[in-house]
């Protein structure tokens, strides 16, 4: 049948959407259908040295939860709603007798081995700390109702150093879950709380090929961890890997259910819509950056500022592929720093924000709720 032109130019028009949809279409982040998943909480514990020359121990304690797992209204000094209610405890070192830092992550010069690690654990479980004071904010938090709050671990990283092959490495880690699962059964934490499941605390494929493999360890463990039946329910594997970290995008194939995409953009003259479009592309979730800078630095307010405005608009990056908003329903973590120390006083940016009435502690809640909009008014 002989088109007229303006037939062909809506024929044209009509192509054209069907050859620029697909790319936006097939591709997306994934949806936050894994319990716990939806907007996780970093939690940092252990030992650091911090800018003030010392070494700290970072914990929580159930007041430094309070305005983080609830929004406090600061005018009427109450709760109002929930906030984050997913958090993830990652290792940071833990202090040996003699002073020396033994590293839970990933350290080639003091790397912890399988005693040290089961101190972490023993930290993770500390009376009125960490895990045990997240347990009774669920019940104690000013809502008048039990929270559920999902719970993430991170894994020690078997360094080669200390477990010199890779199957040492696998029974290292293996051990130690069973460890942490028998603690957390034993006291009776779901009760109150979620285990999600655990978290790689490697952030790249660090070592592959020849006798020692990370993608071999960590598709091991994965197998392992889905074996695991924790309160009636499944764990889960998650990975959080840095923007050009080797293997970034083959998070599936190491048998990780559930990947997040750090960006560095905040920290680093990394590109954001690059990191945006590649976790768009490849069906992992996002991570949100800010530190203590959000609270004095306008740089570093603009440069968070622009994870919340594009949460709520996607865009394009500068070859021009798609990234979708990714504010509600989309897997996101929240890098929030540690702790930090300036005249023995400890503080931190979310506590900052709560305690010094900064709009941005109620802009991040909108977010959290979804009601977040990119306004040139936000710009405290």
């Amino acid at each position: 049948m002989k088109r007229t032109k303006a037939g062909t130019i809506l024929f044209s028009m009509l192509a054209s959407l069907v050859f620029l949809l697909p790319s936006q279409a097939m591709a997306a982040y994934p949806a936050s259908t894994i319990e716990g998943s939806d907007n996780i909480f970093l939690a940092y514990t252990g030992y650091q040295a911090d800018s003030d020359g010392l070494v700290h121990q970072q914990d929580w304690e159930e007041n430094d939860f309070q305005p983080i797992v609830t929004h406090i209204n600061r005018s009427e000094r109450k709760a109002d709603g929930e906030m984050f209610t997913n958090f993830l405890f990652v290792g940071t070192a833990v202090k040996q007798s003699s002073g020396t830092l033994k590293y839970i992550g990933v350290n080639d010069d003091a790397p912890a081995d399988f005693t040290d690690w089961q101190t972490y654990k023993d930290e993770l479980f500390a009376p009125g700390k960490n895990i045990n004071a997240l347990a009774h904010v669920a019940t104690n938090n000013g809502l008048g109702k039990e929270i559920k709050i999902h719970v993430w671990i991170g894994l020690p990283y078997p360094n080669a150093k200390v477990f010199k092959t890779d199957t040492a490495r696998i029974t290292a880690v293996k051990k130690w879950i069973d460890s942490f699962l028998t603690t957390w059964n034993e006291n009776g934490y779901g009760n109150h709380l979620s285990l999600a499941g655990f978290y790689w605390a490697g952030e790249s494929e660090y070592v592959s090929g020849g006798l020692i493999n990370d993608g071999y360890v960590m598709s091991t463990v994965n197998a392992f961890i889905h074996q695991k039946m924790v309160d009636g329910h499944p764990l889960h594997s998650l990975w959080i890997p840095y923007q050009g970290a080797a293997s970034w995008d083959r998070w599936k194939t190491f048998g990780f259910d559930l990947s997040i995409l750090q960006n560095n953009y905040y920290f680093r003259k990394a590109s954001f819509e690059t990191a945006a479009a590649n976790a768009f592309e490849n069906g992992q979730g996002m991570e949100m950056e800010l530190d203590l800078g959000v609270t004095w630095d306008p740089v570093s307010r603009a440069k968070f500022k622009k994870y919340l405005d594009s949460g709520v608009t996607g865009g394009y990056d500068s070859s021009k592929r798609y990234y979708g908003p990714y504010m509600s329903n989309v897997p996101l973590a929240w890098y929030v720093g540690g702790w930090y120390w300036h005249d023995g006083v400890r503080d931190h940016v979310i506590l900052r924000l709560y305690n010094t009435g900064n709009p941005l502690y109620d802009h991040i809640w909108e977010f959290l709720k979804g009601t977040y909009h990119d306004d040139s008014k936000k710009t405290e």
